[in-house]
Formats: structure tokens, sequence, C-alpha cells
């Protein structure tokens, strides 16, 4: 998991309109006996530190409507892939969603200038 999301996160831009996305995880082994992909190791600071990144690069590539990142997904328990609850890690992926959207609480990450901040909070208030 933290190689995907250090990959995914790092892509360079390209000459067409992509929108970002993250996700809290990944094994469909459930449901494709050959062939899964599985991606061990996910934590709640990982994806955090995944949705910040793409959402920086978003505010500084983006404008207006086009802010725009996606989490994959909600309620995916089949491929272990959902923001809902759970009894292992409780609401730590929703705070992680919620850190992450307000750029505040991750350890290490480096400071947001309070524009950046203003303008993320703008588009959440617009959300």
């Amino acid at each position: 998991y933290r190689g995907l999301a250090e990959r995914m996160a790092m892509r360079p831009p390209v000459s067409y309109k992509r929108f970002r996305c993250a996700t809290p995880g990944w094994d469909n082994s459930p449901r494709r006996k050959q062939g899964a992909d599985i991606f061990d190791g996910s934590t709640p600071e990982l994806y955090e530190r995944w949705l910040r990144t793409i959402i920086e690069h978003t505010l500084a590539d983006r404008a207006g409507d086009e802010r725009i990142v996606f989490v994959n997904a909600w309620n995916e328990w089949a491929e272990g892939n959902h923001l809902e609850p759970d009894l292992r890690w409780g609401r730590a992926y929703l705070e992680a969603t919620k850190r992450a959207l307000h750029l505040s609480g991750e350890p290490g990450a480096q400071s947001t200038t309070p524009e950046r901040q203003r303008e993320l909070q703008d588009g959440v208030a617009r959300a």
C-alpha cells in the first residue's frame, strides 16, 4: 500500500485533464481467485498523507470547479476498501479524511499557507 500511495500521489502532470484519487485500501481477492490485486499495509496515516498530497496538487494545478479529488470508496467492504467505521480502525479513516481536507493534524507535514487553507475551506464549504 505504501508504494502504491507514493507512486500515485507523485504522478507527474499530464497534458489532459486528470482528476486524482486516493483509496483507503484494496484487496479484490474475495471476488477474483486468480489475478487479484492486494495492497497490504494500509493505515489511516498513510491514507491521510496520500489524500493530503493529492489535495495539495489539486489546489496548485486546478481552479474553480475543477478542484476535485476522488476517494475510492465509502463502503466497498468486499474489497477492503471502505471509510466506514470498523472494528479494527474505528473512525480513524474518516478522521484522516477530515484532517486531510482541513490540512491539519498530519505529523511531519509541511505547513500550508493561510491562503491555501482558506481556498480549501471555501471549497469544502461549497461542497
